[in-house]
């Protein structure tokens, strides 16, 4: 447990990088889904300088996807793995990161915009209407089923809603002390 480092082969490096060149990232969805909860959700991220792009799926992704999954499994499971920073010392200078309900999100609307409709329009993700949270600003509490939908990409989805003006997951607070 900690960070590791491993330095690969330039031969290791160049067949992942062709490897990973040939996939065309940009035409793939965020997220491949999948009907099966119990099975383990794969991440696989790529940064050219250019894109940067993460897709996550389960059993049913492109071919050639796997195969590149299968190729990072096969470097990653070979030995030589040196320890950067233990547990501790990573947990040492760690900021207090807040604790977010992930399937509660704070929105800001588009003036004008009928609310319930929107809400309609979001059937497919079980959308509901929690509250409004202050009497005179327009921000609502919404609610929805994380079963449909990875929290991330939803979050995402709502940022691109030309009808919604901000988005960000509800945190738990706690009392102050007296």
């Amino acid at each position: 447990i900690g960070l590791y480092e491993k330095t690969i082969s330039k031969d290791d490096f160049n067949k992942l990088e062709k490897s990973f060149k040939k996939l065309n990232f940009d035409s793939y969805p965020d997220e491949f889904g999948s009907n099966i909860p119990d099975l383990p959700l794969i991440k696989i991220g790529y940064h050219n300088g250019e894109i940067f792009r993460i897709v996550s799926g389960k059993e049913d992704r492109p071919e050639d996807l796997m195969q590149a999954q299968f190729m990072l499994e096969k470097i990653a499971d070979n030995k030589n793995w040196s320890l950067v920073k233990s547990a501790e010392e990573l947990n040492k200078n760690k900021k207090q990161e807040p604790d977010y309900i992930y399937n509660e999100i704070i929105i800001e609307p588009r003036k004008g915009l009928l609310l319930t409709k929107w809400l309609d329009s979001k059937g497919e993700y079980r959308v509901r209407l929690i509250k409004k949270i202050a009497p005179n600003l327009e921000y609502y509490l919404i609610g929805y089923d994380i079963s449909t939908i990875n929290p991330d990409t939803f979050l995402d989805m709502l940022h691109k809603d030309k009808d919604i003006v901000s988005a960000e997951f509800n945190k738990k607070v706690t009392q102050r002390g007296r």
